[in-house]
């Protein structure tokens, strides 16, 4: 008989901001905010969003606009701890948690439902009260026969709520949640579907497999399969990370494109994603397959070893560039994007005689400090000059105007909206691509 999966899913409250609180006990119950150090807001309180305050609003208006706000710094340390504290507590009914982000993190509780050792609501109700009663903070809870649908109950009624989606309701609840909601589903990829039709979460979860496979990626293979209470994403622990072999990021893009400069820029961006995994799971790498996909479905990779293992994405781009015309041929058209990274080791290595080390971490902490920002300000705030374009609305990308811009500018466009931080001094590409 196959085991009834059942997945936890811990999603912090307001998080940053509930911290904050947290240490200053005086602060309950008013609206506060945190970004005193950056003079813009990086978190608020519900008390706040209530009043209409937003990430990145600036404190000058909070000033002038909320007199009421109560404005702190953001103590990145005690967020630490309190993220730390939270997953000891989970750990404490189940071995098995995966520490997901700062303010969220899974868990497998199959087990305690096999073996009816516990009820995993019961453990549930239990976890969510215990981080409550020694955090003074407020978390939401999702139950689900997946991955997938335990993180989409957890989003679905907050703060301090308790979901639970089964076999039986699972179709009543996603036919609620837009497609822009699901997890996964990023914000390029939801316009897409909006534009076929599929305005939500259910509708996507009644696609056939044969057309999400034709038309987007894998990735999204297994997510179809997981809202529908197939369960294929296990959760991942820091033994797994330690263990794991490599780490793949890919990407379909629609409608396909014959520009090297858009294609590039797709390829860049799985080669960000791919290590930004790498440091949120303490890894570096060192070996590397970069690969192109076009429309008639025929791949082109190229191999490539970087001199000292890296989670810092610009070593792999400079290799990247420099071979790009092995993998692209004008006159094709692209449907995909896709990099792997092998060789995975602990970031915690050793500094080379010739300090080529050292120059690696000095890059790691940009990147870390750009993975905090991501954080709070929502994924690829900031990003590399070389992804610019892949971030850009499809629509404009997909048009013979752009196309053309795209050769007369070379890889040094713009993203309205976004802070193309390395484009002055890490990968300052200009020209064609060969």
């Amino acid at each position: 008989m196959k085991k009834e999966r059942t997945f936890l899913h811990i999603d912090g409250d307001a998080f940053f901001a509930a911290c904050t609180v947290a240490l200053h006990p005086e602060l309950v119950g008013k609206p506060v905010v945190t970004g005193l150090e950056r003079g813009i807001v990086t978190a608020a309180s519900y008390e706040a969003k209530a009043l209409g305050i937003t990430r990145a609003m600036s404190l000058h208006q909070i000033r002038r606009d909320f007199p009421q706000v109560a404005i702190m710094e953001s103590d990145y340390n005690a967020i630490t701890i309190f993220s730390k504290r939270m997953a000891t507590i989970v750990k404490k009914y189940s071995p098995v948690v995966e520490e997901y982000s700062v303010d969220e993190c899974f868990a497998d509780l199959t087990n305690l439902y096999v073996s009816g050792k516990a009820d995993p609501i019961e453990v549930a109700m239990k976890i969510q009260k215990e981080i409550g009663d020694e955090l003074n903070i407020s978390v939401s809870v999702g139950l689900g026969p997946t991955k997938v649908l335990a993180k989409l109950a957890s989003n679905y009624n907050k703060p301090h709520g308790f979901t639970v989606f089964t076999a039986e309701n699972r179709e009543e609840y996603l036919s609620s949640i837009e497609i822009g909601d699901v997890w996964g589903i990023g914000r390029r990829t939801a316009v897409f579907l909006k534009n076929v039709g599929v305005t939500n979460a259910l509708q996507f979860a009644q696609l056939t497999e044969e057309w999400i496979d034709a038309t987007l990626s894998k990735p999204f293979v297994e997510l179809w399969h997981e809202m529908r209470g197939n369960s294929l994403l296990k959760v991942h622990t820091r033994e797994d990370a330690d263990a794991q072999k490599s780490i793949s990021k890919t990407g379909t893009f629609t409608p396909p494109s014959r520009s090297p400069i858009y294609v590039f820029a797709e390829l860049s961006k799985n080669i960000e994603n791919a290590c930004a995994k790498m440091r949120q799971q303490g890894l570096r790498g060192k070996r590397a397959v970069i690969f192109v996909k076009r429309q008639d479905f025929k791949y082109h990779s190229i191999e490539c070893v970087v001199p000292h293992a890296t989670n810092s994405p610009e070593a792999f781009i400079a290799i990247a560039k420099e071979r790009f015309g092995e993998l692209f041929k004008p006159g094709e058209d692209y449907r995909a994007t896709g990099f792997t990274v092998y060789d995975l080791s602990p970031t915690s290595l050793q500094k080379d005689l010739f300090g080529a080390t050292e120059t690696t971490d000095r890059f790691e902490k940009v990147h870390e400090a750009i993975d905090a920002i991501d954080h709070f300000f929502g994924k690829h705030t900031v990003h590399l000059g070389t992804t610019a374009k892949a971030l850009l609305p499809r629509t404009d990308l997909s048009k013979a105007g752009a196309r053309k811009r795209d050769s007369e500018n070379g890889f040094r466009s713009t993203t309205p909206g976004r802070v193309n931080f390395f484009d002055r001094f890490a990968i300052p590409f200009g020209g064609s691509v060969a």
